[in-house]
């Protein structure tokens, strides 16, 4: 790594701090735009003025919103992002236990991603406009349009229940065995890599139909370059850079959860914890796991932009 890639990371990082904190306000700050009172939520309909007084007190609520976000964020400065209120754990706790779950599902669906986008993008630009090439379209438009947590049910149904050769939800955890973690995360991370497959391939597509139009290609064609050299060594890595934008948004939101599919399929992931912490009215786990995500597509992209430097040389920062 040269002097201006260390010296572009560390800009980089230093500009990530303004955004991280903006991503704090609005995680912070989104939860007070509900409707009803927190303390009301947490006890229940039938709570006394005076258990509500004391819940407020003892999580700050009855101070100013602005004096609450202080003491919150410079707990977060320390490393302590708070109790749960509603399992009495440490959120850095509940978030280490969830963490494992999210990071297999997202890994797993990543490479389905991946192997099924670059042979079909790259196919489909070689034989464009013929039979293959609308096939490749039918199969990303299909991908797009159908909403993950539908196809989840579907394929539940029929994996699951109907042909039950695959677990119809839930997890299992490694230390239980290799293929029956596998086999739990296999259904979710076929859906979720199908959705971020198609997403890719019509990007590497648009791609690959402009790069094999330059004047190199046909030049190499001119000179008798075998066109898999052609298609796969010199068109590939130059189409790859601007779909490399797309992956990196498809890696950080795979890894930050699929909210829908971690419920569909009861996987206790950071997806799941978010919309549990969201129905019981759990402020310092929903701040936190906002806070996550957002720093994961910060991150993410910055790696992103990283990468871009050693798969084109001339790219410099």
């Amino acid at each position: 790594m040269n002097a201006n890639l260390l010296r572009y990371v560390g800009k980089r990082l230093l500009l990530s701090i303004p955004v991280l904190l903006g991503i704090a306000v609005v995680s912070f700050g989104l939860m007070y735009l509900a409707p009803g009172d927190v303390a009301q939520a947490l006890l229940g309909d039938h709570a006394t003025p005076e258990a509500i007084a004391q819940i407020q007190q003892q999580y700050n609520l009855d101070k100013p919103v602005w004096q609450q976000f202080t003491i919150w964020l410079g707990r977060v400065l320390r490393g302590d992002l708070g109790e749960s209120f509603v399992s009495h754990k440490p959120v850095t706790e509940v978030i280490g236990q969830r963490l494992m779950v999210t990071v297999q599902l997202g890994f797993f669906a990543f490479v389905i991603a991946l192997l099924g986008a670059i042979p079909l993008g790259v196919w489909s630009a070689v034989k464009r406009n013929r039979w293959q090439d609308h096939a490749s379209r039918i199969i990303a438009l299909t991908g797009i349009s159908i909403p993950d947590f539908w196809t989840g049910i579907v394929l539940m149904l029929a994996f699951g229940v109907f042909w039950p050769i695959l677990p119809p939800g839930g997890y299992i955890p490694l230390s239980a065995g290799l293929w029956p973690n596998v086999k739990s995360l296999l259904l979710p991370s076929l859906i979720l890599g199908f959705v971020n497959m198609a997403l890719i391939t019509r990007m590497l597509r648009s791609g690959m139909i402009e790069t094999l139009s330059q004047n190199y290609i046909l030049a190499g064609r001119a000179m008798g370059v075998p066109e898999r050299t052609l298609t796969w060594d010199d068109a590939l890595r130059n189409a790859f850079i601007p779909t490399l934008t797309i992956i990196g948004l498809s890696l950080a939101r795979l890894f930050g959860g699929a909210v829908m599919l971690e419920t569909v399929f009861s996987l206790p992931g950071i997806g799941r914890l978010v919309a549990e912490s969201v129905f019981n009215r759990d402020l310092p786990m929903i701040q936190a796991t906002l806070l996550l995500i957002g720093a994961a597509y910060t991150f993410v992209n910055i790696f992103i932009d990283v990468l871009y430097t050693f798969i084109d040389p001339r790219i410099r920062h």
